[in-house]
């Protein structure tokens, strides 16, 4: 296979530039397609994340995930973080469209409680000043943790 690869690139490198360029172009979207339809969760995470929390719109969820992978393991971890604040709580997930900002979406985690509002809300902020802010921003870019009301 390599010595096939060797000899293909030989021929395309004598090739005109333009050529050499649409060629490339159509490996990379080759590429890409392939990427594309290759699961990046492992089941056993995705296993481990719909024990964790209840799915709105699952699909949604998984090619949200399926696109920023690095996500996953905050996810793991977060239901622990909030365990130490919250009590009696369910969690969901649920992609969310920035009505603002076409394109951006985000992913919520929401704690559905029943204690009031003003408990919920010193919660909340202590486990981001505790914990949340300190994670990577890009994570916090696309995830966001809020209270959900029962």
């Amino acid at each position: 296979m390599t010595n096939q690869l060797e000899q293909a690139l030989v021929v395309v490198y004598q090739l005109p530039d333009t050529e050499q360029d649409a060629i490339a172009s159509m490996i990379i979207e080759k590429i890409a397609a392939k990427e594309h339809t290759i699961p990046t969760i492992s089941p056993s995470n995705i296993q481990s994340l719909q024990e964790l929390y209840a799915f709105r719109e699952p699909a949604k969820i998984l090619h949200f995930l399926d696109k920023l992978p690095f996500l996953v393991p905050v996810l793991l971890e977060v239901p622990n973080k909030i365990g130490q604040y919250f009590r009696n709580y369910q969690l969901f997930l649920e992609v969310v469209n920035d009505p603002e900002i076409i394109d951006y979406q985000q992913l919520f985690i929401l704690i559905s409680t029943n204690i009031s509002t003003d408990e919920a809300m010193d919660k909340l902020d202590r486990l981001e000043n505790d914990w949340w802010l300190n994670i990577p921003y890009e994570v916090r870019d696309k995830l966001c943790i809020d209270v959900e009301y029962q």
